[in-house]
């Protein structure tokens, strides 16, 4: 097991969750995973200047949580119609 946990932990990283609609790596470091893959076939990423990092940085966190925020009200909504669909009131 000791061994598998790195790649189960990459994977749940790496996996779009359903109420986010994103993976929590984009959400905790603001950009996607640079993978082995993306190493082996030279698949370019974005170059950015140095100066600007920060700020570029901060506002696709800044997205991203505005985002996140509103697909959660989302799924909060569906969950509740579900689970009120259940729920009688006799």
């Amino acid at each position: 097991m000791g061994l598998l946990l790195p790649t189960l932990l990459l994977a749940y990283r790496t996996s779009h969750h359903a109420t986010t609609r994103s993976t929590p790596f984009e959400l905790m470091f603001g950009r996607d995973p640079c993978l082995l893959e993306d190493v082996l076939f030279s698949i370019p990423g974005a170059v950015e200047d140095p100066s600007q990092y920060a700020e570029v940085l901060k506002n696709r966190m800044q997205q991203a949580h505005a985002r996140v925020l509103q697909y959660m009200e989302i799924q909060q909504q569906r969950q509740k119609e579900y689970y009120d669909e259940g729920v009688r009131c006799d």
